[in-house]
């Protein structure tokens, strides 16, 4: 046989050179992937204690949106007493809102046309649910 013709019937296919082709790259990415450590857990939620230690020590209302976010987020404050969240957060906002902004309002972002508030549902004397609501 002359050397062309051996060189075109040992040669695969173009198509079957690109599947073989992408049989191995799949190989290479899933080998590469089992060797990957798991990605890291999300972080335990920090105590009640020390996030509300830190919303004292903010006096701007204005910088405790992020704190705001994360007393939601963990749900620090339900199942507490209304006087226990005046106590751990302060004085809270005297102005009257609907009732869908809850009994316990505070603002927590910055000054705008629409205010962001901690907005804190009480029912048979504990806290129920707390969220956060714009004006």
């Amino acid at each position: 046989m002359p050397p062309a013709q051996q060189h075109r019937i040992a040669s695969p296919h173009p198509r079957a050179r690109a599947a073989m082709s992408l049989v191995a790259l799949f190989a290479t990415l899933a080998a590469a992937g089992c060797d990957r450590p798991a990605a890291p857990a999300a972080s335990p939620p920090r105590p009640a204690q020390v996030v509300f230690q830190e919303w004292r020590a903010i006096r701007d209302a204005d910088k405790r949106l992020p704190l705001a976010e994360e007393i939601v987020r963990d749900r620090h404050l339900v199942g507490l007493p209304p006087e226990r969240v005046v106590q751990e957060l302060g004085k809270p906002n005297p102005r009257r809102m609907s009732p869908e902004y809850g009994q316990i309002k505070y603002v927590v972002g910055p000054n705008a046309p629409d205010d962001l508030w901690l907005c804190i549902h009480v029912k048979d004397g504990s806290v129920t649910s707390a969220v956060i609501r714009s004006d």
